[in-house]
């Protein structure tokens, strides 16, 4: 398997981050990892909504993928299902993924530019959005994950003139 890596040295690049580092959640989507992590917690879904303080209906429909959750209610349901550290952080990203909302609050006061360097860079080597598959952040940079079993390494240099 070829592997491309592509270097970008923006110094703003840090604020991004990719869903799934770990891969504990795999390729599935949202509501079939809520599904698998309630599951795993022996938590039936009303149960999981009162930890929560978020509706059943909310709980249901997102592990039947009729409904799409913000980035406060993944963060209420990620701290229901006792998620820390990474794992939490990596519930609340791939919860968002299919957001209108994609950005995390404590990064959107960055300039769009900012972010839209990262997709053009990426466009510019032929990654769009409907090849990846998912991405994973490791020690080294970030791993995208594309359909075609290519991966592209990202690995953020900050440098400060």
């Amino acid at each position: 398997m070829k592997s491309e890596h592509l270097k970008l040295n923006w110094g703003y690049f840090q604020c991004f981050r990719c869903v799934i580092r770990k891969r504990i959640m795999t390729t599935e989507s949202f509501g079939d990892t809520l599904n698998k992590l309630r599951k795993a917690r022996n938590l039936t879904v009303q149960q999981l909504a009162d930890r929560a303080g978020v509706g059943q209906s909310l709980i249901s429909g997102l592990q039947t993928g009729h409904r799409v959750v913000g980035e406060n209610n993944a963060r209420k349901i990620a701290q229901a299902l006792n998620l820390s550290g990474e794992d939490f952080e990596e519930f609340v990203y791939l919860a968002i993924n299919d957001c209108t909302e994609r950005v995390l609050c404590d990064f959107r006061k960055y300039p769009a530019e900012v972010l839209n360097l990262i997709a053009d860079e990426l466009q510019s080597f032929g990654i769009t959005p409907e090849v990846i598959t998912h991405c994973a952040r490791g020690t080294a940079g970030t791993t995208v994950y594309l359909k075609d079993g290519r991966e592209a390494s990202i690995n953020a240099e900050v440098v400060y003139r």
